[in-house]
This record gives structure tokens, C-alpha cells and sequence, in this order.
């Protein structure tokens, strides 16, 4: 029988870094501070396209905007939830950054899933919001016509139908 018990520590004196009572948020911005004018990301739409790269000091502004319109465009309030449901693409980065800094809840939802998955989560994470395009609306129409759906690719808001328009 093997014995599980509790061994010391071989490593004498580890001292890492101090841990800072800090939020992503918050580290994020202090590091734009200090970068503002450094790469932030390099985004590849296809392995022979080159780059579209932003610099901190643009991620910022994006986050900012599209934060500002979560609230007042779509009425979203601190604390709600929303929900990501796109593929690997520059919207989803940006829109991730605005929720992670703007004090909304971020859940991710597969671009796989179809509307029988996306139902069943949908009910448990209760989204104030999913943003995605339009090739994977009808998957969260055939289960609601209530929620509210940013669209990354519409250039028009159809605010009748919960659609808003990512411009």
C-alpha cells in the first residue's frame, strides 16, 4: 500500500511573486496604461492574410465602446450575464474585453452547439444577452424570440425582434 501522507518539502526559501488583490479588469487596465501605444493582439483572419493588430490604447477604446452600448443601447445592468456564442474571430476578443471590464458576467457558449444544447444552458445561465452572428441566429430563435441577440455582422438593429446591431 502506498502511503499518501503529507511530505516536506524539498524546495527551501520559494518565494514567488506577491499575489495582488486585483480583478482582470483591473490588470488589464493598468497594462494598457503603461502600453498603450504596444501590440495588444495580432488577429489572422486566414493563415495568408496579414494581421489586423491592435494596439492597447485601441482595445481599450473598443472595450469601452462596446460596453457603453451594452448599456445604453441594450439595457444591460452591472452583474448581468452574457452570453458569447461565436467562433474564434476579432468580436468575440473584443466583446469579451468589454464584458470582463464593464462589470457584466461573461459565459461562453460553443459554436457547435445547436438550439436543443444552447436551450438547455440558455435556461440555466439566463443571459440578459447573446452575442453572435447571423448564420447561428436561427439556433437561438427556434427556442426564443424574447432574448436579446447582439448580431457581430448585421449592419442594422431590428430592436423589434431583440436584434441589435454590433456598428
Amino acid at each position: 500500500m502506498t502511503d499518501l501522507s503529507l511530505t516536506k518539502s524539498y524546495i527551501i526559501k520559494n518565494v514567488g511573486p506577491e499575489i495582488q488583490d486585483i480583478t482582470y479588469a483591473q490588470k488589464f487596465l493598468q497594462t494598457a496604461k503603461t502600453k498603450k501605444d504596444e501590440p495588444a493582439i495580432s488577429f489572422y483572419q486566414t493563415d495568408s492574410d496579414e494581421p489586423e493588430q491592435l494596439v492597447f490604447s485601441e482595445l481599450v477604446h473598443y472595450a469601452n465602446s462596446i460596453g457603453t452600448g451594452l448599456y445604453k443601447t441594450v439595457g444591460l445592468k452591472k452583474g448581468d450575464v452574457v452570453g458569447i456564442y461565436l467562433p474564434n474571430c476579432l468580436p468575440f476578443v473584443l466583446v469579451e474585453a468589454a464584458v470582463e471590464s464593464c462589470g457584466l458576467i461573461l459565459f461562453q457558449l460553443n459554436p457547435t452547439y445547436q438550439s436543443d444544447q444552447l436551450a438547455r444552458l440558455v435556461q440555466k445561465a439566463n443571459p440578459s444577452l447573446i452575442v453572435t452572428g447571423t448564420p447561428l441566429l436561427p439556433n437561438i430563435r427556434k427556442f426564443s424570440t424574447d432574448l436579446k441577440v447582439l448580431l457581430v455582422d448585421a449592419l442594422t438593429s431590428d430592436i423589434e425582434n431583440n436584434n441589435y446591431s454590433y456598428e
